[in-house]
């Protein structure tokens, strides 16, 4: 999952998660999985399916609801190319 190494390697840099005058700035993450959006964002949205997700996926979730991190919707068409 790409969301969690964005996470963990922008948090482990203090430089990009240093405060500007009190105020923080989440990192905005995109993505085109409104799936895994609504996992991140959303923490009553479980299902049987939704049980085997692994421990390091919930950080995710994590740095959202400590308004770490945003995610944002982007169709696939709408991403940037490599």
């Amino acid at each position: 999952m790409e969301a969690y190494s964005n996470c963990s390697s922008y948090l482990r840099r203090p430089d990009l998660t240093k405060e500007k005058k009190n105020e923080h700035v989440p990192m905005c993450l995109y993505s085109d999985n409104q799936s895994s959006i609504k996992l991140a964002t959303n923490p009553l949205f479980s299902n049987r399916r939704t049980k085997h997700i692994e421990a390091r996926h919930h950080f995710v979730r994590e740095c959202v609801s400590q308004n770490k991190v945003v995610i944002k919707y982007v169709s696939t068409s709408d991403m940037p190319r490599k």
